[in-house]
C-alpha cells in the first residue's frame, strides 16, 4: 500500500516538470499582404485580381453595313454609330460616351449632327442628345449638363456648350432612343478638347492595375474609374 501511494504522488510532479520544459508557442505568422487590386476568394482565400467590364477604345466606330453609308462631313471630330448592339444603354436609350481632356479653360461649343437614322424612327433622332459631366480627380462625377442653343427637332443638329478647365477630364454623351437606331452621327468639337477615346465593353473583363492613377487615356484606360462612370451615367441617361 505504501508503494502505490508513492507512485500516485510522484506522477503529478513529473507531469509538471515536463510541462514546464515545453517551449512557449511562437508568434502567429504575419498575414500575407493583399495587393491593392486583389480580393481573396471567400471559399479558398486565394487572392483574385479585380476586373472591370469597361475599358477605353478608339473613338472610331465600325460602319453600319445594313444601310448605305452617308457622305461623311470633313469637319467631323467623331463619326459615330448607335445601334441595338451598342455597348452602352439603359431602358429605351442607346448612347456613346467619350472621355475628353480640356486643353484650355473656358466654355466649349459642341455640335452633334444626325447623318442617317432608322427610317421607321424620327428622322432627326433625339432632340437633346448631348450632355457632359466632369470627372473630378479621376474618382467622382458632377451632374451632367450643358446649355442648349439648338435642339435637333427641326434639322437633326444639336448645339450645346459646357464650361471646362484646362487639364481636367470630362465625359461627353451622345444618345438616342433605341427605336431610332441604326443611327450615324457626327460630333464637331473644338480643338481645345482632346478626345481620349470611347468607353466600350471588351469581350472579357480587363484587370484593374494596383497603381491606377492619372489621366484616362488609351494607354492608361483606368478601368476602375470607367466601371463607376457607366452605372452613374445610366442613371442620368434613363431619367432624361
Amino acid at each position: 500500500m505504501k508503494r502505490s501511494y508513492r507512485l500516485v504522488f510522484v506522477l503529478p510532479v513529473l507531469l509538471a516538470v515536463v510541462t514546464a520544459c515545453e517551449p512557449e508557442p511562437g508568434p502567429a505568422p504575419a498575414p500575407v499582404p493583399n495587393p491593392g487590386n486583389t480580393n481573396p476568394d471567400p471559399s479558398t482565400g486565394t487572392p483574385q485580381t479585380r476586373t472591370s467590364p469597361f475599358s477605353l477604345t478608339s473613338s472610331a466606330r465600325d460602319p453600319d453595313t445594313s444601310t448605305p453609308a452617308p457622305e461623311e462631313p470633313v469637319d467631323c471630330t467623331v463619326n459615330g454609330l448607335l445601334n441595338t448592339s451598342s455597348a452602352l444603354g439603359t431602358l429605351d436609350f442607346r448612347y456613346d460616351a467619350f472621355v475628353l481632356t480640356a486643353q484650355k479653360t473656358g466654355r466649349v461649343v459642341i455640335q452633334g449632327d444626325v447623318l442617317s437614322v432608322n427610317p421607321n424612327g424620327y428622322k432627326y433622332g433625339y432632340a437633346y442628345p448631348l450632355s457632359m459631366a466632369t470627372i473630378e480627380d479621376g474618382v467622382t462625377f458632377t451632374a451632367t449638363g450643358g446649355t442648349f442653343y439648338q435642339n435637333a427637332l427641326e434639322t437633326g443638329t444639336a448645339i450645346t456648350d459646357y464650361p471646362v478647365m484646362a487639364g481636367r477630364q470630362y465625359v461627353l454623351v451622345y444618345k438616342t432612343f433605341g427605336s431610332f437606331t441604326p443611327q450615324t452621327y457626327c460630333l464637331k468639337l473644338p480643338s481645345t478638347l482632346k478626345v481620349e477615346g470611347r468607353i466600350y465593353t471588351p469581350p472579357t473583363p480587363v484587370p484593374i492595375p494596383a497603381d491606377s492613377a492619372g489621366l484616362i487615356t488609351l494607354e492608361n484606360p483606368r478601368p476602375d474609374v470607367l466601371g463607376r462612370v457607366v452605372p452613374w451615367l445610366n442613371e442620368r441617361v434613363k431619367s432624361n
